[in-house]
């Protein structure tokens, strides 16, 4: 049914120009307004222009021009949408309607604004009754904490729940989570990722990486597994920690990351090398705990004991404080090692080389 001021009927083109408050209704669906409208009767094609507004109940769609066909219930628009569903605006220089599977398709410039976040991206479509935007090509989604990007992938703004692919990313405050592809839950602040991870502190300059992954943001916490390694920039230096498991916290108000690595933990650094079956780092305070079976080496020292404190300061070794079963060997060559054994040892460096050692308790040395 169509309602206007004024019309002009040709017959023989089987056309209609029709004049001021043109409305068109479609089955009681479909509502289509403008100022201005020519419809093609053979092909059942409408262009209306000025002021249009088309709606179906569950969305609005402003634009300056629109053509629909009547039939295939699709309509295009190209000098620019402006489309409104429930808490969702979007715009963007070309798009497209499709009545039939409720899907909207925009191009250029997409703009995508909720009270929680605001997405941009070139290519988009979305699906209004579920309120589900699928994009392709470069995206940006800009929340209240955390950034997001990716180049393909789908986003359900009715529950702030997405999967990422293709370049993503998360970027917060002080980090930079990174992998082949990302599940976001903005509501629960539990994101996943998945293959060739990097989680990058911005802040104490720390890389972890790993193909598996899950990301605590309300905690500041990060759990990393599968080919799991740390980097630490320590002064001049770096330190290497692989493990099967990497945990990460930060405390925004001590501004402090800790690193606790579980199961064949394994460390590598220019003048210090571990293993064990724990760890757990402080960066803050320059100071590694480990356990489980702890052998370290430095220099020509082989070092082990029930539990091993290192203290690390300016990027060197400064000080080890071994308990219980404590055992240092210095290889002189291939068949002479100087050796101390007893219940608690404390040694202290200089110049990354072990000048003191203080043993306490059951007490025995070789030294040759």
């Amino acid at each position: 049914t169509l309602f206007c001021d004024s019309a002009y009927l040709n017959e023989n083109k089987n056309e209609i120009e029709a004049f001021g408050n043109v409305r068109i209704n479609q089955a009681d669906s479909i509502f289509l307004n403008g100022d201005y409208l020519n419809y093609q009767g053979n092909d059942k094609t409408a262009r209306v222009e000025r002021n249009v507004v088309l709606t179906d109940g569950e969305m609005t769609l402003y634009t300056p021009r629109l053509d629909y066909n009547l039939k295939t219930k699709i309509g295009y628009y190209q000098d620019s949408g402006r489309i409104i569903n429930n808490e969702n605006t979007l715009t963007s220089k070309t798009g497209s309607f499709d009545g039939n599977n409720k899907m909207l398709y925009f191009r250029k410039n997409v703009v995508l604004v909720n009270p929680q976040y605001t997405m941009n991206s070139d290519t988009l479509q979305y699906h209004y009754p579920t309120e589900i935007a699928y994009f392709f090509g470069p995206t940006f989604i800009k929340g209240k904490d955390a950034l997001v990007y990716c180049e393909n992938g789908w986003y359900n703004t009715r529950i702030d729940y997405s999967q990422f692919s293709l370049n993503s990313y998360i970027k917060t405050e002080d980090k930079i989570l990174k992998a082949d592809s990302m599940v976001y839950t903005g509501k629960t602040g539990i994101d996943q990722a998945f293959r060739n991870i990097i989680l990058i502190d911005t802040i104490q300059k720390t890389e972890v990486r790993g193909n598996r992954g899950t990301y605590y943001r309300k905690l500041n916490k990060t759990i990393i597994t599968q080919d799991a390694i740390a980097q630490v920039k320590v002064e001049k230096d770096t330190l290497y920690l692989g493990a099967d498991t990497l945990l990460t916290t930060y405390d925004s108000l001590e501004k402090n990351r800790k690193i606790y690595a579980y199961h064949h933990v394994k460390t590598f650094k220019t003048d210090l090398q571990t293993s064990s079956d724990s760890i757990f780092y402080s960066l803050k305070d320059s100071v590694m705990f480990l356990e489980g079976n702890p052998i370290i080496w430095t220099d020509s020292n082989q070092i082990s004991g029930d539990s091993v404190r290192i203290i690390l300061k300016e990027g060197k070794v400064k000080e080890l404080q071994i308990r219980k079963n404590a055992f240092i060997c210095s290889r002189l060559d291939s068949t002479k090692y100087n050796q101390i054994k007893g219940r608690d040892l404390d040694g202290f460096f200089e110049n990354n080389a072990l000048r003191v050692v203080e043993n306490w308790g059951n007490g025995e040395a070789l030294y040759f």
